[in-house]
């Protein structure tokens, strides 16, 4: 796994600064290498329609109920459950549940990498200054499986914000908390909190 994410990170140097050991450090859509990464960036919501497997990967392993399925099995299972391609395969409704929330943690995190190139490159209006590298999606995968939120009832937990699915909750309860320590953290905090916003399928 080590292997993997020095690789995924060796593709993110040199976009962005700051807050580095947070896992809020880069920009844009450099996350991932190749051309496999390419089709992640086709917008946010419906528009999204193909989500590649390479961040997922690393982070189905910080979600223990799909620790037992190895990367050629969450490959697959991933094309078939999230894009709707391959052969079919047979999972349990929890696997499932789990598969979908882990997408939207990867949609979400890389709208917010989408946002701050924007912004940087003078292409969009959103202030956004810390998006959310691959140390930040890992840590809200790692809150999500914690917290069993496949499973959790939302609305007892706290902070929840109605409308909020699993993965934007894993999300909020692990970007906001940062905002707090730095200058122009509420500002990223209201661009966060727009993204949140926006809503996923």
């Amino acid at each position: 796994m080590f292997a993997k994410i020095f690789a995924l990170e060796q593709a993110q140097k040199g976009f962005g600064c700051g807050l580095e050991a947070l896992g809020y450090r880069l920009s844009g859509a450099q996350l991932a290498s190749g051309h496999q990464r390419a089709q992640l960036l086709q917008g946010f919501g419906p528009n999204l329609h193909v989500f590649t497997h390479d961040e997922a990967l690393i982070l189905k392993e910080n979600v223990s109920p799909l620790k037992n399925l190895d990367d050629e099995q969450f490959r697959k299972a991933w094309d078939y459950v999230i894009n709707d391609v391959g052969a079919q395969i047979s999972l349990d409704a929890t696997t499932v549940k789990i598969m979908k929330d882990l997408k939207n943690i990867v949609a979400i995190s890389d709208r917010t990498r989408q946002v701050v190139e924007a912004y940087k490159t003078r292409t969009g209006e959103t202030r956004m200054e810390r998006d959310i590298s691959l140390r930040g999606s890992i840590e809200a995968a790692r809150f999500y499986s914690e917290n069993h939120l496949w499973e959790a009832d939302l609305s007892k937990m706290p902070n929840w914000k109605a409308g909020w699915n699993p993965a934007q909750y894993a999300i909020a309860m692990t970007y906001l908390p940062h905002t707090d320590t730095y200058r122009r953290g509420k500002t990223d905090k209201d661009a966060m909190m727009l993204i949140l916003a926006e809503g996923i399928r």
